[in-house]
């Protein structure tokens, strides 16, 4: 059981340091939050019956984890490094990078998750077995995100 839990976990392990990454910006919390989702995961595993695929569970015990130490911590901000791609030369694109960055922080962790999750190319089906919710607010929740980031960007 102890290799297969591993095998399944060095898979998914990009999970993992994506959902950190979303709601953890200091780099000597991540390993911290890292080896919690391990032993909540090793810890949760027995109860694992396959219903869903082990990604969207491991997803599940990640967040989980992560926004409960986060609420005893209160850490985080959104972690936009892939964004910062921009070159500095052009200030309007770092301006609006500023901006965006600003704009993501502002959205409740639960929204932030599924706009995160939608940026990354996530089917929209596969975003609602991960958050647990339906796909057609799903649907509704990105729709609505867009339109409140699009409409505070052109403030």
């Amino acid at each position: 059981m102890q290799d297969e839990f591993i095998n399944k976990i060095l898979i998914n392990e990009k999970i993992i340091h994506k959902v950190i990454n979303l709601y953890c910006d200091k780099e000597s919390d991540k390993n911290d939050y890292y080896q919690e989702i391990l032993l909540q995961s090793w810890k949760s595993y027995p109860n694992f019956r396959g219903d869903s695929k082990f990604s969207t569970w491991l997803y599940k015990i990640s967040l989980n984890t992560v926004l409960t130490l986060k609420s005893k911590k209160t850490i985080t901000t959104f972690d936009m490094s892939r964004v910062q791609d921009i070159p500095s030369t052009n200030e309007n694109k770092l301006e609006s990078v500023n901006q965006l960055r600003i704009m993501l922080n502002s959205l409740n962790d639960f929204d932030k998750n599924i706009i995160s999750l939608y940026l990354d190319g996530y089917p929209l089906k596969k975003i609602a077995e991960m958050t647990g919710i339906t796909l057609s607010n799903v649907k509704v929740k990105i729709h609505r995100i867009k339109k409140y980031l699009i409409e505070n960007y052109n403030r």
